[in-house]
């Protein structure tokens, strides 16, 4: 695996820790090991690392839940998202795609045209259609 792919995953993972969970739920559902709990592998140090970064990505409370981002957008879609270092300005975009089930193409459009910041700027914010 490229190192530029594992840079990827990790900070999927810093800006998303809510992505172990749903993984790991689901799999125990598919798996129908209900009882059995996976386990983190991660040293206490580590651990606490970790929950330093979560509290740093900290997502906006108006954000949608990550499963609904896991079932409606793509990897490509999240590995854009990524690219926007505002937790305000990410949770914008995620809800822009799945509110208009953009395609990456039509993502990367509207975050080169800075939508977030024109619709900021703009005083009639009723007309805007996506």
């Amino acid at each position: 695996m490229p190192a530029t792919t594992l840079r990827l995953c990790r900070t999927l993972y810093q800006l998303y820790p809510e992505i172990q969970q749903t993984v790991s739920g689901e799999l125990a559902k598919r798996l129908n090991i209900g009882g059995l709990r996976i386990q983190q592998t991660l040293s206490a140090e580590s651990g606490d690392r970790l929950q330093q970064m979560t509290s740093q990505a900290g997502r906006p409370a108006f954000a949608i839940p990550v499963e609904l981002l896991l079932e409606k957008l793509t990897f490509s879609h999240f590995v854009e998202l990524l690219r926007i270092q505002e937790p305000v300005e990410r949770a914008f975009y995620e809800i822009e795609c799945v509110k208009g089930v953009w395609s990456v193409r039509e993502l990367k459009r509207q975050t080169s045209s800075l939508l977030f910041e024109r619709l900021g700027l703009s005083t009639d914010k009723e007309s805007f259609s996506g």
